[in-house]
């Protein structure tokens, strides 16, 4: 048998193949040997005489020839990432090379940084190998360069021909994963953390021991623009590219390989109104790409519809009876809207730590079509029958039916005996649940919708058009509540006997409205990543899928969502005097203009949705602010201070003036630094559109990248030849010259933006300062309300950083009427009291 020898290329550690933490490594399949964990930037040869056979054009691992055998050394893990960067080539492929020869320099530090490992394999290729035998030298040690840590005795099955070795085909991680790792090793390890969500430019994790968390580690991550505190919940603002870390740092979390001590410290308690807001953030959010994905495709079904393209079934006709594409599209349009109670119930019940397999179960079970129909009826409610339905397509009941399962499943975990707990214990969350879900809540929901119903009769009787105006109104707060079901069922009774409906084209009026707002919306805010989120949900609105642009826009804003409202009154009014009636039940938005009655009554409909998009965008555009400009808050909150000090201070009229000039002369201080607001905000405009046509680029590499690799995979046992082609074009994959001109250009916009960043600062910190000074000194009483006031001053100040969502707004805890008394609402209601 012949044999060979493997020497230390570097001064370092060394243990066997198989502790590797890399399963590509420890699994052997490229190899026996050993792996080194180098002390010195210098590498060797790590065989006494060889040739350099290949070098990977990332120069981060090596296959070396000696006597027909091939060697690997692969210098750290994941370093294929840095695309070269760390090393510093001294040898050329092909050449010979000797033990004591230097190959590369590598630049460890860079490596630490990136929070890479240094593990270093040297591997001996077995697969030509018809027996052989290893002994190892020196291990489980510290090594000498030019060591033997381990020889090979072989018998070769043949001789091959160094040209027919194989290729290396690195299997790159992308970057979010890498940045991902970055992220959960800066929080204390993945185990530190119970929950990770994002929102649409912050990703998000609920602390257990802030002490773990290094924030100069996460500072120096490349995405991150900055952290925020809210209680226990971590917050790192990345902008666009959140929802792909966000994605990658769950598959970690969720990777159960890895076994970590979590810590038991307790943490502080996070406000309620804090805690609910977290809720909904967590809940909401997730739910959002369904939903617009869904809205999406409906506006491509619809148009195909409108086309001619396809068909919708008739009313009573079995979809069964539609041709195959008709069909499919149809499916598609409508699975995503009514059973987006199912998202809903998993998210509440993720949110919660609950088991998503049993949300998933429950869900489908309430929103099954077996359910579906009259339904069983238990009671009547103005002759009308209370019954047990299916839960399709609402929102409210679904997520109660969600934390009703996290609850019950906790606490019948307390209980039940571990050896009868994964038999029984399912089953009976799942019935407890569904039952009360089906005979209390449902039934109670049911009631809601049936008084809700009687409401909207009620509404068609009054005259003038006000009675539509009003269902027009509260339309989308209906859908929101799910109780829309039970009026459609009420408002399409007369087209089903052939009479129109007005109510019914009311629904199209309210629907415009919000689009109205959110286009307003879209026109106003300066974030790239609201425009990219209302153009994105538009197409779906137009067609009626609102819930896109509601929950994604202009529900969390709350005004646009009350303006779209209004016009929908507006425009329903109209529709109401013009006598609008809906004859035939056609698709949803603009579908419905179908179903008018030809000539003026589709004029007239068409006129009253365009008014009652143009009043909301109208009313949005003057009444709403995406931010409120510094210098305009900061004047609110003097006036109101100043009659603060009126109402609640014994003041001279010379005192109370020199109070109000001084409050004026601040204000004054803030009038003339708008400019350099304005600079800062454009800065970071133009800085978040480089952000967003860098993400495009990352991710069309991405996907180009994973093409390629499972294309040469393909190969990889059929056709070696091609195989080594592809992979060698793999390996050579890398992000284009465009790349790194967007790169460089977004590092002198960062510094631009930092710079703006650091003199808007330094002037809010100042400011801030003073205003809190004056506070202090007019607080004589030292009234705890009083002193809250600074915090609208700081939400003035920072209104840029709130609307870009770099910050978290200050909590306002009271009123306007609180404030102005400098009494708690319960104080005051006693103070009343007193008074009579």
């Amino acid at each position: 048998m012949e044999k060979i020898q493997i020497y230390a290329p570097v001064e370092g550690y060394v243990k066997k193949i198989e502790e590797i933490s890399d399963s590509a490594f420890s699994s052997k399949a490229l190899g026996e040997g050993v792996f080194i964990e180098p002390n010195s930037n210098l590498i060797y040869s790590p065989l006494y005489e060889s040739k350099i056979e290949l070098i990977i054009d990332t120069l981060h691992a090596f296959y070396f020839s000696s006597n027909n055998v091939n060697v690997l050394m692969h210098i750290g893990l994941e370093t294929v990432n840095l695309e070269g960067k760390p090393f510093k080539l001294l040898k050329k492929q092909g050449e010979k090379i000797l033990l004591n020869e230097q190959l590369i320099n590598v630049d460890w530090n860079l490596i630490d940084s990136k929070k890479m490992s240094r593990s270093t394999p040297i591997l001996v290729d077995t697969s030509n190998f018809k027996t052989f035998k290893i002994t190892y030298k020196n291990i489980n040690k510290i090594v000498k360069k030019g060591e033997l840590i381990y020889e090979v005795e072989y018998e070769l099955k043949e001789q091959k021909p160094i040209d027919n070795k194989k290729v290396i085909l690195e299997k790159r991680e992308s970057k979010y994963k890498t940045i991902a790792y970055e992220y959960l090793a800066a929080i204390g390890g993945r185990s530190n953390q119970s929950l990770c969500h994002n929102c649409m430019t912050r990703l998000r994790f609920k602390i257990i021991n802030k002490n773990l968390v290094n924030e100069k580690a996460i500072k120096k991550i490349e995405l991150t623009k900055g952290i925020n505190w809210n209680g226990e919940e971590l917050q790192i603002i990345i902008g666009g590219e959140v929802y792909k870390v966000k994605d990658e740092c769950q598959i970690i979390i969720e990777d159960r390989e890895t076994n970590e001590i979590k810590s038991t410290k307790k943490i502080n308690k996070t406000p309620v109104k804090k805690k609910i807001m977290g809720a909904i953030t967590a809940i909401v959010f997730p739910t959002v790409p369904i939903l617009i994905g869904t809205g999406v495709i409906s506006g491509i079904q619809a148009i195909l519809v409108i086309s001619k393209v396809i068909v919708n079934p008739a009313q009573g006709q079995s979809i069964m009876e539609l041709d195959l594409f008709s069909a499919l599209m149809y499916i598609m349009s409508k699975v995503g809207i009514e059973l987006v109670g199912i998202v809903f119930l998993s998210s509440t019940v993720k949110y919660f730590k609950g088991d998503p397999w049993l949300a998933i179960w429950l869900g489908i079970a309430l929103s099954s079509r077996y359910l579906f129909g009259n339904g069983w009826t238990l009671f009547t409610i103005f002759d009308n029958p209370i019954t047990i339905k299916t839960y399709e397509g609402t929102v409210l009941p679904m997520i109660c039916a969600g934390i009703l399962l996290v609850f019950i499943d906790k606490w019948i975990k307390k209980w039940m005996p571990t050896s009868v707990d994964i038999v029984f214990r399912p089953a009976l969350v799942f019935l407890i649940v569904f039952v009360t879900m089906l005979f209390t809540v449902g039934p109670l929901f049911r009631i809601i919708e049936q008084l809700i119903a009687k409401f909207v009769i009620l509404l068609g009787k009054i005259p003038f058009g006000l009675g539509m105006g009003i269902f027009a109104m509260i339309w989308q707060p209906l859908i929101l509540t799910g109780t829309h079901v039970a009026v459609i069922a009420v408002i399409t009774l007369p087209m089903n006997v052939g009479d129109p409906s007005a109510m019914y084209a009311a629904c199209q009026i309210g629907i415009m409205g919000q689009i109205g707002a959110v286009i307003a919306v879209a026109i106003l805010t300066k974030n790239q990543k609201t425009k990219q989120a209302v153009f994105a949900a538009l197409p779906g609105a137009i067609f009626g899928i609102t819930e896109p642009i509601v929950y994604g826009v202009n529900l969390p804003k709350i005004k646009p969502f009350l303006y779209g409202c209004l016009g929908g009154l507006v425009g329903g009014i109209l529709a109401g005097f013009l006598k609008v009636e809906q004859y035939r039940r056609t698709g949803t938005g603009i579908m419905s203009y179908m179903g008018l009655e030809l000539g003026w009554g589709t004029a007239f409909g068409v006129i009253s949705g365009l008014v009652a998009l143009v009043f909301a965008l109208l009313i949005t555009l003057l009444f709403f602010k995406d931010r409120k400009f510094e210098h305009i808050g900061y004047k609110e909150n003097n006036k109101i201070l100043l009659q603060v000090l009126k109402r609640n201070l014994n003041l001279s009229d010379s005192e109370l003036k020199n109070y109000e000039n001084e409050l004026k002369n601040k204000y004054e201080v803030i009038k003339k630094f708008i400019p350099s607001y304005k600079e800062y905000e454009k800065s970071l405009i133009e800085l978040q559109k480089k952000e967003l046509k860098k993400q495009l680029m990352i991710n069309k590499f991405e996907n180009k990248k994973e093409k390629k690799y499972n294309k040469a995979k393909k190969y990889e046992y059929k056709n070696l030849d091609k195989f080594n082609i592809l992979a060698t074009k793999y390996n050579k994959l890398k992000l284009s010259d465009k790349y790194e001109i967007i790169v460089q250009q977004i590092k002198v916009l960062e510094e631009k933006n930092k710079m703006s960043e650091i003199i808007v600062s330094e002037f809010n910190k100042n400011s801030l300062l003073e205003i809190n000074n004056f506070i202090n000194k007019i607080n004589v009483n030292d009234n705890s309300i009083l002193k809250t006031f600074y915090n609208n001053y700081w939400n003035s100040l920072y209104s840029i950083d709130i609307s870009f969502a770099i910050a978290e707004p200050m909590n306002i805890d009271y009123s306007k009427k609180e404030y102005l008394n400098l009494m708690s609402k319960e104080n005051l209601k006693n103070a009343k009291k007193n008074k009579w």
